[in-house]
């Protein structure tokens, strides 16, 4: 069995990474230019709100096709137990490449 290890970080648009992970002058988005140091990364945006489903597919533009997004649920669903269900289909929704 082989197992493969992926190293990413949580996000991956900091204002301080300019001229390090990605250049000072870049224009558009940065994703390319993280996906190509990381292999993965975890969007921890979808715990405060479900963002529409174009933001995802917009993303899998951006990287290889074996890139891997973890992304954290909403905390609809984590911390407050009354309201999960009616947050699983709508963050489902979104997350379908």
């Amino acid at each position: 069995m082989t197992t493969r290890i992926r190293v990413g970080t949580s996000g991956y648009t900091f204002d301080d990474w300019k001229g390090i992970v990605y250049p000072k002058s870049v224009a558009g988005s940065v994703l390319p230019h993280y996906a190509r140091l990381f292999d993965a990364v975890e969007i921890n945006t979808t715990f405060y709100r479900v963002p529409p489903p174009s933001l995802f597919a917009g993303m899998l533009n951006h990287v290889p096709d074996d890139f891997l997004f973890l992304v954290k649920a909403p905390k609809e669903m984590t911390h407050e137990r009354a309201l999960a269900n009616r947050i699983v289909d709508p963050f489902m929704r979104c997350i379908d490449p």
